[in-house]
């Protein structure tokens, strides 16, 4: 006797969401755009299209400016900005900011986390569902403006959440970081 094949999926019944293996696509550039890929010591120009993996930098020269793309998410680094890869999973994409100026939107749909951490100090900042800019200017001085819904930002063990038009600017400090949260009544 043959073996009973499987009952064919009714077509009203939901089916888990696809995951999908985690990479960061090249969305946008303009100008110069270069990555140092994992375990490489040179910098090679970066096209439009490309893939970077965890543990890749990528860097926006002064006039050039690149958008990433994981999973629904996206960050814009505006020119002068140095992001590594840092983790990569099917629930969180975790960027590491040297120095310079980003933009990231992470709307919410995807399901996924987006969180940026600063290179030299426990500042991390994470979003489900929100837009924001921050900028680091690489000796620990990191300023975030929220654009869109709840933006956590977190240094030396202390958190704020941050709504549409606050921002926050964590001063560095050793042991004394400061992490301040700015109210705004306009929107920007």
């Amino acid at each position: 006797a043959l073996p009973t094949p499987p009952p064919a999926l009714d077509a009203g019944v939901a089916t888990a969401p696809e995951k999908f293996a985690p990479s960061v696509t090249i969305a946008s550039v303009e100008g110069k755009v270069e990555v140092r890929r994992q375990g490489k010591e040179s910098w090679e120009e970066v096209a439009l299209g490309a893939v970077l993996g965890q543990d890749d930098t990528i860097r926006t020269p002064p006039g050039a400016t690149a958008e990433l793309e994981a999973g629904g998410n996206t960050v814009t680094l505006l020119p002068g900005t140095d992001v590594k890869v840092a983790e990569l999973t099917t629930d969180l994409t975790r960027y590491l900011l040297g120095s310079g100026l980003l933009a990231a939107d992470a709307p919410g749909a995807a399901g996924r986390t987006l969180q940026v951490d600063v290179e030299g100090t426990d500042v991390a900042v994470k979003t489900n569902d929100g837009r924001f800019r921050m900028s680091s200017n690489g000796a620990g001085t990191v300023a975030v403006a929220a654009q869109e819904g709840d933006v956590r930002v977190a240094a030396k063990g202390k958190e704020v959440v941050l709504k549409k038009g606050e921002r926050s600017l964590v001063l560095p400090g050793g042991e004394s970081t400061t992490l301040l949260k700015l109210m705004r009544a306009w929107d920007f």
